[in-house]
């Protein structure tokens, strides 16, 4: 049976999809602008068989990103509790409203987490998680993995953030066939499409900076403990000397920018920047001005944005499905997270390896033009989808 195609004969007591096709409901802690494009393709994807709804904490409804107004995207908070966070009404919108598959950022820690996948299957819909899997957390491993097997066991399917998810899910007891890899990127196709206008941008940086003739060692990332940017900070005294150009900019906004920026001026006020949060766009653009990247601690998505400019990516050696993309000395290179002297080696051997630094550049920005993309993320998002649409379709006309 065509997972798309509608019941015509609904038996007693089976609910009939809407005119518009299958409702798809996702919620998330909060809709951030970046993932607006996996959410745009598949809206379009979708169009004439199911409507995608995007639930999360947003004050804007997405619409100051990309322009126009997102008319798929509906506020909702988290709110605390005793027994856990939970989306605020979730549990009688569901019940109300009967969607046919609804996908949650899975997480323990969360009550809705527990609570919706069954509300969902008693009335025959499918709930899908989507996660990383992969926790920093103070439980304890075996506590931890219990809790995980048994939340896992809630969810029909799992869209998975990278390998190392989709491997933690197996060990977990997920069915492989039941797991959609959808690796976790940001849309890089500007990078790609605009790289003069980025260039242009990089230039103007530059001169407004006081940086033409430097050789730029960019920090991009919220300026939180978890991203550790003080421990490139101590290490610029030494770094400093691998070469009489190099300076450090860090880039982001965040709880700890006034420590740093006070830390910075202490260390060396000529030849570290720390810019704050940048408007929208400028991240690319410190991106495409610098000569080296490096990210000490949470690696996140600037990863991706690094590896399509072509730029050199120095990351701390962590487990996680973003820093996954990262292979030492294949497409970026790695040092021993919170390991100074690690770090400086590392930076030092990048800078002097001429040969093995052009090889790594031009694999990184193969992986993420033609891998670890938007439209594959979108691909195997859509494909989950219909894998629970045909699911929801059984269920229907088992009764």
């Amino acid at each position: 049976m065509n997972p798309l195609e509608k019941p015509t004969e609904p038996t007693a007591g089976q609910e009939t999809a809407s005119p518009g096709g299958f409702h798809i409901w996702h919620y998330n802690q909060k809709v951030y602008h970046y993932r607006l494009p996996i959410w745009d393709g598949l809206v379009e994807l979708g169009k004439g068989n199911y409507n995608l709804k995007v639930l999360g904490d947003t004050p804007e409804s997405g619409g100051a990103h990309g322009g126009g107004q997102r008319d798929y995207i509906e506020y909702c908070s988290v709110v605390p509790g005793k027994l856990g966070e939970r989306w605020d009404g979730a549990e009688k919108a569901i019940a109300r409203d009967k969607p046919d598959i609804v996908i949650f950022n899975s997480t323990p820690r969360y009550r809705s987490s527990w609570t919706l996948p069954k509300l969902i299957r008693s009335y025959g819909g499918v709930p899908i998680a989507w996660t990383k899997s992969h926790s920093y957390t103070r439980l304890p491993g075996p506590i931890l993995h219990m809790m995980k097997k048994r939340l896992m066991r809630n969810y029909d399917f799992v869209i998975a953030y990278g390998q190392q998810t989709r491997d933690e899910l197996l060990e977990l007891g997920v069915p492989d066939q039941h797991i959609f890899v959808a690796q976790n990127t940001v849309d890089t196709r500007p990078i790609f499409e605009r790289a003069d206008e980025y260039r242009k941008m990089a230039q103007e940086l530059r001169v407004k900076h006081g940086l033409i003739g430097k050789k730029i060692l960019l920090d991009l990332g919220r300026m939180d403990p978890a991203k550790r940017h003080e421990d490139v900070i101590n290490a610029w005294s030494k770094l400093r000397e691998l070469d009489p150009d190099l300076v450090l900019v860090l880039v982001g906004g965040g709880p700890n920018l006034d420590d740093y920026r006070q830390l910075a001026k202490q260390v060396d006020p000529d030849r570290i920047i720390v810019t704050g949060r940048v408007p929208l766009g400028y991240d690319y653009a410190w991106i495409a001005a610098s000569d080296l990247t490096i990210q000490c601690g949470a690696v996140g998505l600037a990863i991706n944005q690094s590896m399509a400019f072509g730029t050199p990516t120095i990351i701390a050696d962590q487990r996680g499905v973003d820093a996954e993309l990262i292979e030492h000395g294949k497409t970026g290179w790695r040092f021993s997270e919170g390991d100074i002297q690690s770090m400086i080696d590392t930076v030092r051997h990048v800078i002097s390896a001429d040969r093995e630094r052009e090889a790594v550049l031009k694999r990184a920005t193969e992986v993420v033009r033609d891998e670890a993309n938007v439209d594959n993320m979108i691909k195997q998002i859509h494909a989950c989808l219909l894998a629970g649409l045909e699911l929801r379709q059984r269920r229907r006309l088992s009764g």
